[in-house]
């Protein structure tokens, strides 16, 4: 049987699990107290998956696939220019992104991620 790493645990979902040479994040929303602003929170949500990445010694290169869900697609294209910028030119993963009713209205964005190691 595989090891199964669990990190950043909450009461209810672990923030990132290993297995099989696997890594997948649950859905990051931004951190308490950032504005509600569609870049402000996309940088949020992106610093945390980076940390999460660096729990299990990863980083945005060890990325397969991200699932990105918005409260308003109008946010799409400030989001993107965010994003963009942080995934950078090469490594790019898979991505889908749709608009999804979120946990609570001061939630503009939430991203899941998984990748390899």
């Amino acid at each position: 049987m595989n090891e199964i790493k669990r990190f950043a645990l909450s009461a209810r979902s672990s923030g990132l699990v290993v297995a099989g040479g696997r890594l997948e994040t649950s859905g990051i929303v931004a951190a308490p107290g950032v504005a509600r602003d569609i870049a402000a929170q996309t940088r949020s949500v992106l610093d945390q998956l980076e940390g999460l990445l660096r729990l299990a010694d990863a980083d945005k290169r060890n990325l397969t696939t991200m699932q990105i869900w918005l409260a308003d697609m109008k946010d799409f294209d400030a989001m993107n220019r965010v994003y963009d910028q942080w995934v950078g030119n090469v490594d790019q993963p898979a991505r889908a992104c749709v608009g999804a009713a979120l946990a609570t209205d001061d939630y503009l964005i939430e991203i899941r991620a998984t990748g390899v190691l």
